[in-house]
């Protein structure tokens, strides 16, 4: 995969074929909040996909933003690969006690 695009189409199917919820998100006023939220087991995740390419990097906006988002303990995660994209939809499918101790690791990618 070369795009965010591509990157994302990728990720929508995956969810949808594992009944994960996925939905594109538009803050209202707010730059810098993640680009999706996934949902499943009453467990939902904030992603914010950025180009396998690797041109694709956080702006200073969107690290406030995420710190703010986890500071109040919501998940949010940054993805850019396929890899990056099946882990997390593997954890998803696990029960939601092991989603919480699963996804830690993830959060700390800035």
């Amino acid at each position: 995969m070369k795009t965010e695009a591509q990157l994302q189409a990728y990720f929508r199917k995956k969810c949808q074929a594992n009944l994960i919820l996925w939905r594109k998100l538009k803050f209202e006023g707010r730059r810098g909040a993640p680009d999706i939220l996934i949902a499943k087991y009453g467990r939902a995740v904030f992603v914010e996909l950025k180009s396998p390419s690797g041109k694709g990097v956080l702006s200073e906006l969107q690290k406030r933003e995420h710190r703010k988002m986890r500071a109040v303990e919501l998940y949010v995660v940054v993805l850019s690969s396929k890899e990056e994209v099946d882990r997390l939809i593997s954890i998803m499918l696990r029960s939601p006690e092991d989603i919480d101790s699963l996804i830690f690791p993830m959060l700390s990618k800035p």
